[in-house]
């Protein structure tokens, strides 16, 4: 278990500590379970799962030490040993905004054959579609952050993909662009999640 969660779990008498450890057993089990797609979405990256998690934890304890961990506060505690879970969550995107990056990637004849309605508009204005999209469009910022403009720094390639007629190309630049954005961004976006 570690010596931050024992030691949270050891003042079970305390109402507030053991709410924290409940909670700290409940997001761990969550984040674990979420860390698992990291491997998935940026194949070219390190393992970044549960082991890797338990190694930070393991690294904070013995830099700590012992003697001083149970000094800590309960608030303490529990916040060293979620950050253990929590500082990769962001690199892993939720399925929905995964499925969203990838739906409007691309050029028309440009699109991976897996998405079944691409709305592909890169060099393009964003869709006003439906509702559904315009609440995408305003939260575009929030959803993206500079995802755009990192796309953008490299239309050239895409150009060139597309004069060369060559659509392989175009779509592992696609894949790489958006490893890249999201191992750039994990950090800020670990925050709103």
């Amino acid at each position: 278990m570690g010596y931050l969660l024992d030691e949270l779990n050891s003042r079970n008498n305390d109402e507030i500590s053991r709410k924290l450890y409940i909670l700290a057993e409940e997001v761990c089990k969550e984040a674990a379970n979420h860390l698992k797609l990291i491997i998935n979405q940026l194949p070219e990256f390190d393992i970044h799962d549960e082991t890797h998690s338990l190694k930070i934890i393991e690294n904070i304890e013995t830099l700590i030490g012992k003697k001083s961990i149970k000094n800590l506060s309960s608030y303490e505690l529990f916040l060293l040993h979620m950050s253990g879970f929590l500082h990769d969550c962001a690199m892993a995107l939720p399925i929905w905004e995964l499925k969203l990056l990838t739906m409007t990637e691309g050029k028309d004849g440009y699109t991976k054959n897996s998405i079944q309605n691409p709305i592909p508009h890169d060099g393009k204005k964003p869709y006003k579609l439906s509702e559904a999209l315009k609440v995408i469009n305003d939260n575009k910022q929030s959803l993206y952050n500079d995802f755009e403009k990192t796309k953008d720094g490299y239309s050239q390639e895409f150009t060139n993909f597309v004069e060369n007629n060559n659509v392989h190309s175009y779509l592992e630049f696609s894949d790489l662009l958006r490893y890249d954005y999201v191992r750039i961004t994990h950090a800020q976006r670990v925050e709103t999640y």
